[in-house]
C-alpha cells in the first residue's frame, strides 16, 4: 500500500513539475524573443520581398496594410506567434506564397518585432509553429 501511494505521490510532483515548466515556457513578444542579427538578417529579406506592398518602412501601401501601426498590433494583441508565421510564411508574398523559407519567415518576424519597438533578446525566434504557439504578441509592457 505505501508503495502505491509513493507512486501516486510521485506522479503527482511529477505532474504539477511539468506544469509548472509549461508556465515558465511561455513568453511574450516583451520579453526579447529575437535577436538584433536576426532582425538585420529580416530587414534584408523584407526588402526583397515585402517591401513592394508593405512599403519600405513598413507603414504599409496601396495593395498592403502597415505592419507597425496600432491597428496592426490590435488585431494581432493576445495571439501567438505562430498564427503571425504561418501568415508570413503560407501566404507571402503575395505574387509567389509559400516562397520564403522557415528560417526567412522568422526572420521577418523578428525584422517587424523590432520595427514595432519590441526589444530584443539573446535567442533567435523560433522558425517551428510549436515554439512559436508559446509566444503571445502582447502590446503590453511588462
Amino acid at each position: 500500500m505505501k508503495i502505491t501511494r509513493l507512486s501516486v505521490v510521485g506522479l503527482c510532483f511529477l505532474l504539477a513539475g511539468t506544469a509548472a515548466k509549461g508556465q515558465v515556457d511561455a513568453k511574450s513578444t516583451s520579453d526579447g524573443v529575437y535577436t538584433a542579427p536576426q532582425a538585420e538578417t529580416g530587414s534584408k529579406v523584407y526588402a526583397q520581398y515585402c517591401a513592394s506592398c508593405h512599403g519600405a518602412d513598413l507603414a504599409g501601401g496601396e495593395m498592403a496594410p502597415g505592419l507597425v501601426s496600432g491597428d496592426f498590433q490590435s488585431n494581432w494583441n493576445t495571439l501567438t506567434l505562430d498564427q503571425l508565421f504561418d501568415r508570413i510564411r503560407n501566404t507571402m508574398p503575395q505574387d509567389r506564397p509559400q516562397t520564403l523559407s522557415s528560417a526567412e519567415a522568422a526572420s521577418v518576424l523578428a525584422y517587424v518585432l523590432a520595427k514595432t519597438g519590441f526589444p530584443a533578446g539573446k535567442s533567435a525566434l523560433p522558425a517551428t509553429r510549436d515554439e512559436l504557439m508559446l509566444i503571445t504578441y502582447s502590446t503590453s509592457k511588462p
